[in-house]
């Protein structure tokens, strides 16, 4: 018996922990699934890939490489020695010289080594890293900006979240409201009348809290979408701490937007194509050898048979005129940059712009809430008293329902602008580019 007792308790906890657990979502962890669930989430690491590769494919352009080539070649005309000879008085000299046979066959390997290249090669490794590095960045920019819409639908859920707990409030003092007045009204001091607007009220609010739910079980779905989350009714958004980053004035070296680290990627990809360009110009050196096998065989002519034999050399090119195409190219590279630096620096301004607006905002919001709070004091002593009044019959039921909208009105408010301050503090750090926490 007593064993049957001791798990039925056991049970009653456990179940009652369960019942009670309530998970709890935060707005980072929010923004960093979203740029999970991104469709782009995988691009950097996929040009991070495309970049090796590539950088793989240029140091082995420095290796030897190798070529296997066949052919066969009739010649209707060959040089015959015979009849220049034949004028010399010698007998039988003539037919000493062999034929030159009129067809040929090659067998061939061609082994070509470039010993030194100006530096192109070097020169594309380093445009190949600036270009991947630029590729992913775009990539980057594309999932940070789901951090925007992630902050907005976030706070929004939570201003939805917030304004049901204050019709909650409201609803619970209604029900008492409607029970004191249900006392009067038998005592002879108030009138059904007065019932039935406090009790349209009650209704009121009970219908703007089911439309409040129904969109906040909308918006959590959208989140969930972004995110990959499994909202539900239960799960609470944190909000920030007390001891949360105060936003302050910045320069222009504490942006972090990736947005204007894109422009200094993109200026570093031009001036490695100008090196680039430098270096073609450059003289190149090749080395050379041929192995083959063929009929005659190299260029013994005279060598009617099948053999092996073998050519080897170097040669240098240098393209010593190239009607000024490369320096042309270099002052294009060099435009572009001009207009990157140009485009950054705008970039900038707008975003400090914005900043400073933010900031200006998230003051007035600051003042607004130290202002908001005298009032809810206010409105709440001035509900009392007329609670009161409206009890003794002082008072009419629309006189105390104006009375009591207005602290409601004063609250409500109170918590938006609250809401809306933890939402600019973030859309400020969205804006510099640092952590949302």
């Amino acid at each position: 018996m007593k064993r049957k007792v001791l798990t039925a308790i056991i049970t009653f906890l456990l179940t009652g922990a369960v019942v009670t657990a309530q998970r709890s979502v935060s707005l980072a962890e929010c923004i960093q699934a979203a740029a999970g669930m991104h469709r782009l989430s995988g691009e950097p690491g996929r040009y991070s890939v495309i970049g090796e590769l590539t950088a793989k494919n240029l140091k082995s352009s420095r290796l030897p490489t190798a070529d296997a080539g066949a052919g066969i070649v009739y010649n209707s005309d060959i040089p015959d020695l015979r009849e220049t000879l034949a004028g010399i008085p010698v007998p039988g000299l003539a037919d000493l010289i062999p034929e030159v046979p009129h067809t040929q066959y090659r067998l061939t390997l061609e082994l070509s080594q470039l010993i030194y290249d100006g530096g192109i090669v070097k020169e594309m490794r380093r445009v190949n890293e600036a270009n991947t590095l630029v590729n992913r960045q775009l990539a980057e920019i594309e999932l940070y900006s789901s951090a925007e819409r992630v902050i907005a639908c976030y706070y929004s859920i939570l201003l939805l979240d917030r304004y049901n707990e204050l019709l909650a409030g409201f609803m619970t003092s209604a029900d008492a409201r409607l029970a004191a007045v249900r006392s009067a009204i038998s005592a002879g001091v108030l009138t059904e009348p007065d019932y039935d607007m406090i009790y349209a009220g009650r209704l009121t609010l009970s219908g703007k809290a089911a439309d409040n739910r129904n969109l906040a079980r909308s918006l959590r779905e959208i989140l969930s979408g972004m995110t990959g989350i499994a909202f539900d009714d239960s799960t609470e958004l944190l909000t920030e701490k007390d001891d949360w980053y105060a936003p302050e004035e910045i320069g222009t070296g504490d942006l972090l937007r990736p947005e204007l680290k894109l422009f200094d990627l993109t200026a570093g990809q031009l001036e490695a194509g100008e090196k680039l360009t430098v270096a073609l110009r450059k003289p190149k050196v090749y080395g050379f050898a041929t192995l083959g096998y063929g009929n005659p065989p190299g260029n013994n002519f005279f060598r009617d048979a099948f053999e092996p034999y073998f050519v080897t050399g170097a040669s240098v090119r240098w393209n010593i005129y190239d009607w000024n195409r490369s320096k042309r190219e270099r002052e294009i590279l060099k435009v572009k940059r001009e207009i990157t630096g140009s485009r950054r620096s705008d970039a900038e301004e707008k975003l400090l712009r914005m900043i400073a607006a933010k900031l200006t905002e998230i003051e007035n919001l600051e003042n607004a809430i130290a202002t908001g709070e005298e009032l809810v004091i206010l409105r709440r002593r001035i509900s009392l008293s007329a609670s009161s009044k409206f009890e003794n019959g002082t008072i009419t039921a629309a006189e105390f329902i104006s009375i009591t909208a207005g602290e409601q009105e004063a609250v409500t408010e109170l918590e938006i602008r609250k809401v809306n301050l933890m939402k600019a503090r973030s859309e400020y750090l969205y804006m510099c580019g640092m952590e949302i926490i």
